[in-house]
């Protein structure tokens, strides 16, 4: 009876070694990684930009998730200081790749001189400190509005190029 059990043992580790043998092996690019996955998940941050001799920027965002290529930042609000004039800049979703930030949902820009931006989208470059729209607009200073259909403004120069401009000017 042993010797039974034993050739039924041995003649099963047979047969799927006969057919591991002729399937196709497994290679390591079959099991890429899946790189939508976060890396890392940081609740409730706050972070200071420094520069040589003052604090430049501070960012706060709700949640952050960090991926091998960007950072994505959930409820993100910045405050970027030039000098006298305070900038504030606040977004739903904001993407963070290299010096580059993608503002997504409920784009806000607003500094201390009463003008005030809001977009669906906007990209803003630390580097150039430039804030950018493809999509409508529309900017208020006081209580004049010009909507759009593209926008670049120079924080640094206060300049503005925009596309597709409509104004309302209020004179009292």
């Amino acid at each position: 009876m042993v010797i039974k059990i034993f050739y039924i043992i041995v003649t099963i580790f047979s047969i799927s070694m006969v057919f591991l043998a002729s399937s196709n092996p497994y290679m390591a690019e079959n099991f890429a990684t899946d790189f939508s996955i976060s890396n890392i998940q940081i609740n409730d941050v706050v972070d200071y930009e420094i520069d040589n001799e003052k604090i430049s920027a501070k960012y706060e965002a709700k949640e952050i998730n960090r991926y091998k290529a960007n950072d994505e930042l959930v409820h993100f609000r910045a405050n970027f200081i030039n000098s006298n004039l305070n900038n504030f800049l606040k977004a739903d979703k904001a993407i963070i790749k290299g010096e580059e930030i993608k503002l997504r949902q409920n784009v806000n820009y607003e500094n201390n001189q009463s003008l005030t931006f809001k977009s669906q989208e906007a990209i803003y470059h630390k580097k150039d400190k430039t804030l950018m729209s493809n999509t409508d607009f529309v900017i208020t200073k006081n209580e004049n509005n010009i909507t759009g259909t593209n926008i670049i403004y120079d924080l640094n120069n206060k300049i503005t190029k925009a596309k597709g401009v409509k104004i309302w000017i209020n004179q009292n």
